[in-house]
């Protein structure tokens, strides 16, 4: 998936298709199909129905997938260790959010900065872990980036 607007791309885990005479049109098959988006997740969160994080995941999803079908898709999480799926809805705020983090990201990239890690931050499943923490170097854990310095030949050094 990808949306050029934002400077997303990506995968998505599965996009269901229902077909269905008010959903979008999907020329490889030639018909209308309501479209759901659903991200796997291993373990549901300790508290409250996702998190935040994947929930940014899952909208920026969202906003490549209703962009190349020019559809507004429905959006879950299943989660294996309880075989559920919940039901993610956005609003503004989360669109606006989304948007401004992506700006930081950004920034961040341009200036080869890497961000300061958070208390209680687990990267063990980011996408990005092998940017921050090349599996050739010493580092093996979040916390010691917190002072070291990108190095720009592609690793990561102590000042």
């Amino acid at each position: 998936m990808y949306n050029d607007e934002w400077g997303l791309f990506g995968v998505i885990d599965c996009l269901e298709l229902r077909r269905s005479s008010s959903g979008c049109w999907i020329e490889k098959y030639g018909e209308r199909f309501h479209l759901t988006i659903v991200e796997y997740k291993v373990r549901s969160p300790k508290s409250g129905t996702f998190r935040h994080e994947d929930g940014m995941q899952l909208l920026a999803q969202k906003i490549c997938a209703d962009n190349i079908f020019k559809t507004d898709c429905k959006t879950f999480f299943y989660y294996a260790d309880t075989r559920k799926r919940v039901q993610v809805q956005f609003c503004k705020e989360d669109y606006t959010f989304l948007k401004t983090t992506l700006a930081e990201m950004n920034m961040l990239r341009d200036s080869s900065t890497i961000p300061p890690i958070k208390d209680g931050q687990y990267c063990g499943g980011c996408s990005l872990k092998d940017i921050c923490m090349p599996k050739g170097g010493k580092i093996r854990h979040a916390k010691a980036v917190k002072h070291a310095v990108h190095n720009p030949s592609g690793g990561i050094s102590r000042p």
